[in-house]
């Protein structure tokens, strides 16, 4: 016996198919207003039928079309020019194509398309030029491309953000390739397939954060040439197969950057227009790259630095240019670092300074020109260094003096000035270290062995 839900949703497309032919042959006929005052929330196969037999093109409310047994594609919904509220599409799971939503322009509240496990392709968005909230693309095993967002020009909302995440097939976005601004956040975020982001090359604002992560064929992120002052945060993460990130390479100033875990960059000489950074810089877990040089314009750090776990980094010498920082500095497990020598012109720390398990580094000598810190100063764990005569101008610190765990360290001498005067505002504790003198020691002279 044939199935009866199956032949109903066949004549029912085929029905819709054929009253969608004819509207088209009177497309030249002005569309007339009608509202549905009201919200579809999972509707029924018939209610969506009813819908669209009434001629509804305007909808004052939301629209929420989840898990609906036997709902191949849109058209029910292809009156529909505007809705005043949210769009959500998801968990669909016989839903091939958005084909019926070609005359829908604007969403005045979210697009949320998710967890449409045959959906292939949202072409039938073409029309769309506007949202107003989220944009949120998510967990469709079959997506190939986004291709119908390409008339959307701006994302109205001052927080809405753009999320494509964990698509599995999406090779690209170049859907988004008329999109200039976003109010929110920008996550392109575990979408295996994606080799580019050049769809949002037009893209020349953005409201919060931009995070490009987890994306495992990522090769290239030129998509971002033209976003040149940001205030707020870039992060560029774990994406394995990143050569590069010449797509910042009109970067001037940045709130926050964080590039970290992409294991095979080995430069990151595209920011070498790069002068202002307010918030925090981190370089950290990527075990090709060699050397800082792209930070060579980096005159002013209002905020943190972090540089850890960077396997392959020699030295830190591009880092001369920079007098004070303003926030914390932490330098943490690079393998091959052996001196810090970046740092020789730096005077003043605004936040803590920590260097821990670095092996290769025998001395700071480069700190010689530091004079405070407002912060703690850590040296923790750093089985080379030998000594700290790089601190003997240091007058101040204000928190925790901690000097643990350095095998090699017989030398101490140089926190002797700092001692002398009181000029640790917190607890002073040297320990486990391959010599250990006392706070009195050192002030007495007793600080080398």
């Amino acid at each position: 016996m044939k199935n009866p839900t199956i032949i109903f949703v066949l004549v029912f497309t085929i029905a819709l198919q054929m009253s969608s032919c004819k509207k088209d042959d009177n497309s030249d006929t002005p569309e007339v207003e009608k509202i549905y005052q009201g919200s579809l929330i999972n509707p029924p196969l018939e209610e969506l039928q009813e819908f669209y037999e009434e001629g509804y093109n305007v909808i004052n409310g939301n629209v929420k079309l989840n898990n609906i047994g036997g709902l191949l594609n849109m058209l029910t919904l292809s009156n529909v020019i505007s809705i005043k509220g949210f769009l959500t599409i998801s968990a669909n799971e016989s839903m091939i194509s958005l084909e019926g939503l070609g005359n829908l322009e604007s969403i005045a509240g979210g697009l949320n398309i998710n967890h449409n496990d045959a959906l292939a392709n949202i072409d039938g968005l073409s029309k769309l030029t506007s949202v107003g909230g989220d944009l949120i693309i998510i967990n469709n095993a079959s997506l190939i491309n986004i291709d119908g967002l390409s008339s959307l020009t701006i994302m109205t909302s001052f927080d809405g953000y753009l999320k494509i995440y964990d698509n599995d097939a999406l090779i690209n976005i170049d859907g988004l390739s008329s999109l200039t601004s976003v109010g929110g956040d920008l996550l392109i975020i575990q979408n295996d397939a994606i080799t580019n982001i050049d769809g949002l090359s037009n893209l020349t604002s953005n409201g919060e954060y931009i995070i490009i992560s987890e994306n495992a064929s990522l090769s290239n992120i030129d998509g971002l040439s033209n976003v040149k002052s940001f205030d707020r945060n870039i992060s560029i993460s774990s994406n394995d197969a990143l050569i590069n990130i010449d797509g910042l390479s009109n970067l001037t100033s940045v709130g926050s950057l964080h590039i970290y875990g992409n294991d095979t960059i080995t430069n990151i000489d595209a920011l070498s227009n790069l002068t202002y950074v307010s918030r925090s810089l981190s370089i950290s877990q990527n075990a090709a790259l060699t050397n800082l040089d792209g930070l060579s314009s980096l005159t002013s750090l209002d905020g943190d630095i972090g540089i850890a776990n960077n396997d392959a980094l020699a030295n830190i010498d591009v880092l001369s240019n920079l007098t004070s920082i303003g926030g914390d500095i932490g330098i943490y497990e690079n393998e091959g670092l052996i001196n810090i020598d970046g740092l020789t012109n730096l005077t003043s720390v605004g936040g803590y300074l920590s260097i821990q398990y670095n092996d290769a580094i025998t001395n700071i000598d480069a700190l010689s020109s530091l004079i405070s810190i407002n912060g703690e100063l850590t040296i923790i764990n750093n089985d080379a260094l030998a000594n700290i005569e790089g601190l003997s101008n240091l007058t101040s610190v204000s928190g925790n003096l901690n000097i643990w765990e350095n095998i090699n360290l017989s030398n101490l001498c140089g926190i002797k000035n700092v001692l002398t005067i009181n000029g640790v505002v917190g607890y002073t504790t040297i320990m486990d270290n391959l010599f250990n003198p006392t706070v009195e020691d050192i002030i007495a002279g007793n600080c080398s062995q």
